[in-house]
């Protein structure tokens, strides 16, 4: 009788995927976050795509001598130091002026930045990373308000969207500026394919635009 040599079938390969804690740090994904952040003339809003909380911050700020408070009664307020300055802000900057009998600074002034205040695009740098949250480990995109063009103001929107602009790129986060009387028309007007008009008052100014499908006809403040 002559051998019959047969083949052992090899059992199949069973693929399985790597588990995240196998993952090289260059082949984790970041999470994607988006965020909202309308900047006010009285407060800063802020809400994630991740959380349904929204954080609203005061848009004040008040400077401190050190000589009239120490670091070490900061524990539970939220601060600034800078150039041996200590700034307060939010709405611990609104209580503590009433109580030392202080004048508040306004990072903004009829709903653009003031020029006024030297500080103030420092103070708003702080102010808007603390509302903002854990980035880390994040692809972060931003959507930012700003007002349109006033009809009975000289100044320009242009330098106020490229200051938050340059405040949001040193936070790391990618960033797109939104007319914020058109971010109304993309809340509330969905079922009319985006056409309607949106009115936004604020403490510094009033902003209107008409859209159509999403489209700006015509925008002012």
């Amino acid at each position: 009788m002559s051998d019959v040599k047969t083949e052992q079938s090899k059992p199949p390969e069973i693929k399985t995927e790597p588990k995240p804690s196998d993952l090289k740090p260059a082949e984790k994904k970041s999470k994607i976050v988006s965020c909202g952040l309308d900047i006010g003339t009285m407060n800063i809003v802020c809400a994630r795509s991740d959380s349904d909380e929204i954080k609203i911050m005061r848009n004040v700020f008040l400077e401190l001598n050190p000589d009239e408070i120490s670091i070490s009664d900061l524990s539970d307020i939220s601060y600034i130091e800078n150039e041996g300055h200590i700034f307060i802000i939010g709405n611990d900057a609104f209580r503590l002026a009433n109580i030392f009998g202080k004048e508040l600074s306004r990072p903004m002034e009829k709903g653009l930045i003031s020029s006024k205040e030297i500080n103030a695009i420092d103070v708003l740098t702080v102010m808007i990373q603390t509302l903002l949250g854990d980035i880390k480990d994040k692809e972060v995109y931003v959507s930012y308000s700003i007002p349109s063009e006033s009809v009975d103001e000289s100044r320009s929107v242009t330098c106020h969207e490229k200051v938050f602009g340059r405040v949001l790129s040193t936070l790391g986060v990618n960033y797109k500026p939104i007319n914020e009387a058109m971010a109304i028309v993309y809340s509330e007007c969905a079922q009319e394919k985006f056409s309607g008009v949106g009115l936004s008052f604020g403490a510094g100014m009033c902003n209107v635009c008409c859209a159509y499908k999403g489209i700006e006809t015509f925008k002012f403040s």
